[in-house]
């Protein structure tokens, strides 16, 4: 994924994370945890590990995975700099059963991401690979944008 790791160190200022992104993922961690008590997530195509993060400093167990090594890069730093744990896991979407053990209360998959899964194959990898990670009476929260509106 080229694209994201070139822009990886700048993606944020490109996005407004540092503002506005960063206190939407804060209490978008607030609410999952307060209506589904969660204590484990699985943040799918994580980016820069904002919406990880947020979890793992709430005491959540989380797994962030992303196709971008550059943008997987950009979280470490991030959790780093916040002194929160979070496992990393460089792999497409459509891998993620294969590349990351266990179930987890929540699979995450925001950011309008899922759209970058091109075909019905991958998309049905994809979303297999979500039920497979997600336990009994999981959640899985997915973010779409619709650009024409």
């Amino acid at each position: 994924m080229d694209f994201y790791d070139a822009i990886a160190g700048d993606y944020d200022a490109m996005t407004g994370a540092a503002a506005a992104r960063a206190g939407a993922a804060e209490a978008l961690a607030d609410a999952l945890i307060r209506r589904f008590g969660l204590h484990s997530a699985l943040d799918a195509a994580c980016g820069t590990g904002l919406h990880a993060i947020a979890l793992a400093r709430r005491g959540a167990r989380v797994v962030g995975a992303d196709l971008s090594a550059g943008m997987l890069e950009q979280a470490r730093r991030r959790a780093q700099a916040q002194r929160v744990d979070v496992r990393w896991v460089c792999t497409p979407m459509q891998k993620l059963a294969a590349a990351v053990d266990g179930a987890f209360d929540a699979v995450l998959c925001l950011g309008n991401s899922l759209p970058h899964v091109l075909t019905d194959a991958d998309l049905d990898a994809t979303l297999a690979g979500f039920a497979a990670r997600l336990a009994p009476s999981g959640a899985v929260v997915l973010h779409l944008l619709n650009y024409e509106r």
